[in-house]
């Protein structure tokens, strides 16, 4: 088996690094990122983002999910929560559509919103690996952790300053 990067718009399925690696494995995770920035155009950043994700978990990469850009309003009610609750939502995930729901003012340039965004995209990857966890926080737990991972990675010192409300609310689903 090859790993593969997920087809961008326009384009098929290309292998992740041509008959160099045919499994997961700890060379992936070494070797890594440098490899797959190589060859993953940069400007698809869902692209890499899966990439690191399966480079990290050694999942299969899935297909690229649907993005939808919405209200605040529309955020919350999408989660369950009621439209003035005053919940800041940095992105969801719908599991049944396999759907990402981004906020309209979401921006490119926000390490805090890219962050959101990938952690999104572990729950896409888990639902595309068939993962199912003993309950829902383990899989918030490995998104979580790969998104805090991912924030060091970008020089984050103290990521969970960027994810106070994610652990107020990881804690919530684990207590």
């Amino acid at each position: 088996m090859t790993l593969q990067l997920p087809p961008s718009r326009g384009q098929s399925s290309r292998p992740l690094v041509p008959n160099m690696l045919t499994t997961p494995s700890a060379a992936l995770h070494r070797a890594g990122i440098a490899i797959l920035l190589q060859v993953v155009s940069l400007d698809s950043p869902i692209a890499i983002y899966i990439a690191w994700i399966v480079a990290q978990t050694g999942l299969s990469a899935p297909d690229h999910p649907p993005i939808h850009f919405v209200t605040p309003a529309e955020m919350a009610i999408r989660h369950g929560s009621p439209e003035n609750s005053g919940l800041e939502l940095q992105a969801l995930y719908n599991r049944n559509e396999g759907s990402i729901y981004l906020p309209q003012e979401w921006r490119t340039n926000d390490l805090r919103q890219k962050s959101a965004l990938l952690h999104e995209l572990v729950h896409h990857v888990q639902r595309f690996n068939k993962m199912e966890l003993s309950c829902l926080a383990a899989l918030e737990r490995q998104a979580y952790d790969l998104q805090i991972k991912w924030l060091r990675e970008q020089g984050v010192n103290n990521p969970y300053d960027q994810n106070k409300r994610a652990q107020h609310l990881l804690g919530k689903h684990l207590s």
